[in-house]
């Protein structure tokens, strides 16, 4: 007996006027043998899975059939996987439900539609069939836009003794709705309560929300929200995300702030999620004013949201020129405490501030978050006092150190490393020095950036002696001269003609690490050159390349 759609499937649906081979996929028998079947898709007939008599080879055991199952699907050869289990099916054993939907679902997402139904014929000739093999096979046919063979399938599950549930419900409402089919989605809700005694859950209702809003209206949207609630149905915060997404893509931004007062007056507190869709509808459409909106509500509803997303939408705010916007709501966090801030968000506004030629903004900003005492781990201010060093801001750079100070978070020897540096750079040696009494004095103990910063500031003045004697106090408390503060060296000997003494430290260098950087050398040929001794640089190059220390192309001495 032929199962079609007009037999099973709801009234409401439209009957194709076509021939009935449009699906011919789907046509089954109840009575249909394997060689009917074959013989009605001859153009993907399968060979048999044991060719040969079994006198050539043993009966397979069930492990080892569901072995070979197993691996042909990891292997994709589908061919083989339905031979298989048709072998398993015609030898009376358990057909795995999971294998078959697994099965079911690559071969739809392989656009092998007719092999799919041929695994459903399989199953149900061997009365195996199972609600939830016929849910994957109903899935598979609605993101194929194959709708009415979806239905014809509610048929073969009643005749196969399957009853539908709600999942099946939920795949065909979703298919209906994806397709603009509003109408139909909301009759077969009404079909399966009552012809299936299958009631609507809070998934059945998103498609709908969904389709509702988009031919409706917001309003409309809202209407369903509450004839949820009145069948017992509580919407879920998955449930405003959706609602609050599709009405964003409906581009009416008077409707999206409808919605969100609707929701905000009704006591429900949207997540990040939520917001962010909205943001980014403001920003594409350029309502700057709408924007504050949805901050203050963030603000008030405290909306809990993660470091990056944080930084994302500050970015945002700043690059659309919003940077006041953006401390209003890093402040808000701040005083709300109900959420640490990163420095990564609180460097965009500073940045964006002192961009902007509005140094005050950033100092008050700066002085803000130190007052309400949001963060007391330095390593959080470290970078925004690089910031501000890197901006010819060092002045305020101190002043806000000695502020950290004050509130108990104190300066490890990273902060002390940036100033020592920043100081030097516009000329303050003796603030710079006391910079480094401060460090010793809290007891800490440079490292080999902190005497690298020292050695770079001395050599840049000409000042090697005093670099060579920082040198000397790094060997002596145990801290490595790394290759940079090598190379620092020799600038500075070779800026104030000492030529020898770098010549002495390239010896050096060679005798501690087996070899010498590139870097190195050029920087000593740079040196003979810039005090007169260009021959001499020309004959040590030429010797370098040949014995392969040098090359023709090194940066920095091309021109020898």
């Amino acid at each position: 007996m032929a199962i079609f759609l007009s037999d099973f499937s709801p009234h409401f649906l439209p009957t194709p006027q076509t021939s009935q081979n449009r699906f011919s996929f789907l046509y089954f028998s109840s009575k249909s043998s394997l060689h009917s079947i074959q013989s009605r898709n001859s153009d993907h007939s399968l060979k048999p899975y044991f060719s040969k008599t079994p006198s050539h080879y043993p009966k397979p055991n069930e492990t080892n059939l569901r072995n070979q199952l197993q691996k042909s699907l990891h292997e994709r050869n589908y061919t083989e996987s339905i031979s298989v289990l048709e072998s398993m099916a015609s030898q009376g054993y358990h057909v795995r439900i999971k294998s078959c939907t697994e099965l079911i679902r690559r071969l739809f997402k392989s656009d092998k539609l007719t092999e799919a139904a041929r695994v459903i014929s399989v199953i149900e000739s061997h009365n195996q069939a199972k609600t939830i093999l016929y849910n994957a096979f109903i899935t598979g046919l609605c993101e194929k836009n194959q709708i009415i063979p979806a239905f014809e399938t509610l048929g073969r599950m009643r005749v196969n003794g399957c009853k539908p549930d709600i999942v099946t419900c939920n795949i065909l409402v979703g298919g209906l709705c994806n397709r603009g089919m509003l109408d139909f989605a909301i009759q077969t809700v009404e079909h399966f309560k009552t012809n299936y005694e299958v009631l609507p859950n809070l998934i059945t209702y998103h498609p709908l929300l969904k389709g509702t809003i988009l031919v409706k209206g917001a309003k409309e949207g809202m209407k369903m929200l509450d004839e949820m609630e009145s069948h017992g149905i509580i919407p879920a915060q998955s449930t405003y995300n959706k609602v609050v997404w599709t009405v964003c893509k409906t581009d009416h931004v008077d409707e999206m702030l409808a919605l969100l007062d609707a929701i905000c007056a009704s006591g429900v507190k949207l997540d990040f999620s939520s917001y962010k869709v909205l943001l980014e509808a403001f920003f594409e459409k350029k309502r700057f004013e709408e924007i504050d909106k949805v901050l203050d509500e963030m603000l008030v509803r405290a909306c809990r949201m993660s470091h990056d997303q944080l930084d994302d939408v500050v970015g945002k705010l700043c690059k659309n020129g919003l940077v006041d916007k953006a401390r209003v709501l890093l402040e808000g966090i701040a005083k709300g405490q109900w959420m640490r801030l990163g420095y990564k968000c609180c460097n965009m506004v500073i940045g964006k501030f002192i961009k902007e030629g509005r140094l005050n903004k950033a100092v008050d900003f700066i002085d803000y978050l130190i007052t309400v005492g949001q963060i007391q781990n330095i390593s959080f201010y470290n970078p925004i006092l690089s910031s501000l060093c890197n901006c010819s801001q060092v002045r305020h750079a101190v002043v806000m150190l000695d502020k950290l100070e004050k509130i108990g978070c104190s300066p490890d020897k990273v902060t002390y490393t940036i100033l020592i540096g920043a100081l030097w750079n516009i000329g303050d040696h003796s603030g710079s020095v006391k910079m480094v009494s401060r460090l010793l004095e809290k007891g800490l103990s440079p490292d080999e950036v902190t005497y690298g910063t020292l050695i770079t500031c001395l050599c840049k003045d000409g000042m090697v002696d005093e670099a060579k004697e920082i040198r000397r106090i790094m060997v002596e408390n145990g801290v490595e001269v790394t290759k940079p503060i090598y190379n620092m060296l020799l600038v500075g000997f070779c800026k104030v003609g000492r030529l020898n003494e770098a010549i002495d430290l390239l010896d050096e260098m060679f005798e501690k690490y087996g070899e010498v950087n590139e870097r190195s050398i050029v920087v000593v040929l740079e040196g003979l050159v810039c005090n007169g001794f260009e021959y001499e640089a020309r004959k040590i190059y030429e010797e370098l390349v040949l014995r392969g220390l040098l090359t023709r192309d090194s940066v920095g001495v091309k021109d020898l």
